[in-house]
């Protein structure tokens, strides 16, 4: 197999690695263990190109980004920019606290056939949206666009394409990993999900990203009013993306089937 696996993790001998591993192994695949970037106990340190834009998380999310939500951003941006300098054609990116199903590496091994062109697959999603069915991978598996974001960074394939508009567009951080994927329209990310999901979540005892509240601020009503104007904006835009490129979403619907074991999928 062509792509590159790397498993992002804060605990590289911690047993739901060497799980994730094994399950790895027994596909005849292996996998990077790479070290996430820990913003638990502080901001990360940021390398030259890197800054961190809270003035804009301000403006559009009403709070600032965390010290964890900047650690995890940035486990994510390094790992696709060393990928890019390394010369890879694509990478396949997964957060320790998922495992495979067994038809995981089937499905990886035909995505090395498809077009650079299609830039980011989910391998598994938080949110169920009206997607278009572009083709079949396999008997069993569907690719599928979305025209909303799916909400998650557990695991995803990006080709060198997309690397390339992460890390033109990605350096200064204004929002989580997350909301950055789902809000692909912003910078033209070619984004796509595998129907069933190849990849579930485990059940979430307690995550290491803490998120900033915005209880305080959802209590004052002008940013209440605030809020509601750029989700509202933000959605415009994301309406007129779709409509200039209409046929690459539509006919769109949701799906009728289960999508896969990740309890938060709703």
């Amino acid at each position: 197999m062509k792509t590159t696996i790397a498993v992002i993790t804060l605990n590289p001998d911690s047993e739901k690695v060497q799980e994730l591993l094994s399950h790895l192994a027994k596909q005849n695949l292996s996998a990077q263990v790479i070290a996430g970037v820990d913003g638990r106990a502080g901001f990360p340190k940021l390398a030259e190109e890197e800054s961190i834009d809270q003035a804009r998380s301000l403006k559009m999310r009403l709070i600032e980004l965390s010290k964890s939500e900047v650690g995890c951003y940035l486990s994510h941006f390094r790992i696709i920019k060393n990928a890019y300098n390394e010369g890879l054609d694509r990478i396949c990116i997964l957060e320790d606290d998922v495992l495979i199903e067994s038809d995981f590496g089937r499905v990886l091994s035909s995505l090395e056939t498809l077009p650079d062109t299609i830039e980011h697959i989910r391998l598994m999603g938080l949110k169920m949206h009206k997607r278009k069915e572009v083709f079949s991978l396999s008997d069993s598996h569907t690719l599928t666009r979305p025209v909303k974001g799916l909400c998650g960074t557990q695991g995803y394939v990006i080709s060198r394409s997309g690397m390339k508009k992460v890390l033109k567009h990605g350096s200064s951080i204004s929002e989580p990993i997350d909301k950055f994927y789902d809000h692909f329209w912003d910078i033209n990310l070619k984004s796509y999900c595998i129907e069933p999901h190849v990849i579930w979540e485990r059940p979430i005892i307690e995550s290491s990203i803490v998120k900033a509240s915005r209880s305080e601020a959802s209590r004052v009503g002008w940013k209440k009013v605030k809020r509601h104007l750029i989700k509202m904006q933000r959605g415009f835009k994301r309406r007129v993306y779709l409509l200039k490129n209409w046929n690459q979403f539509f006919p769109a619907k949701k799906t009728e089937m289960p999508m896969g074991k990740t309890a938060r999928i709703h």
